[in-house]
């Protein structure tokens, strides 16, 4: 583990990508993810695949979490489950009222964590949300979501290439 301030993780969302993505970020089991940090001259982070770089030997890989990130997820709207959660405001992207999936909950599920037994086959976008939140409240990741909060803009900070950080602009709603 190493000591330093935690750089924050921005994740833009708290719909089912978002919310898996939060996950990854606070699990302790060992996870792929991948972080690559300044070991010498060269620094750049990433996330996902593998650097290609001539410094890629410089780069090494760690778990996200155990190197103090400190993930924040930003929601546009007051509620979690993104497009899962059905409005009737033309203004916002949502599924219709009447939506099912149709790929079956076994599928389509977290896989630490099945849906209840009593939701159907293929599951109501109401059974959705419901199964998100019980994802969300069991694994503890709901104080990682900033509700109501619209990301209007994602920057280089000016000291990008030393630093490889960027600069969240966001407003409350």
């Amino acid at each position: 583990m190493i000591s330093r301030k935690p750089d924050r993780v921005a994740i833009i969302g708290a719909g089912v990508s978002g919310i898996a993505a939060a996950s990854l970020y606070m699990s302790k089991q060992n996870l792929n993810i991948r972080f690559y940090y300044k070991t010498g001259a060269h620094f750049r982070s990433r996330f996902g695949g593998g650097a290609k770089r001539n410094s890629a030997k410089k780069w090494e890989r760690k778990q996200a979490i155990a190197y103090g990130f400190d993930p924040i997820i930003f929601e546009k709207s007051p509620n979690l489950g993104g497009i899962w959660n059905y409005s009737d405001d033309p203004d916002v992207r949502s599924v219709s009222f009447s939506t099912t999936s149709l790929t079956s909950k076994e599928l389509m599920a977290f896989s630490e964590f099945p849906p209840p037994e009593k939701f159907g086959i293929f599951m109501h976008h109401t059974e959705i949300l419901e199964y998100l939140n019980l994802y969300v409240d069991n694994f503890k990741l709901r104080h990682l979501i900033k509700f109501s909060t619209e990301v209007i803009a994602v920057n280089r900070a000016d000291d990008w290439k030393d630093s490889g950080h960027w600069i969240v602009t966001t407003k409350d709603g």
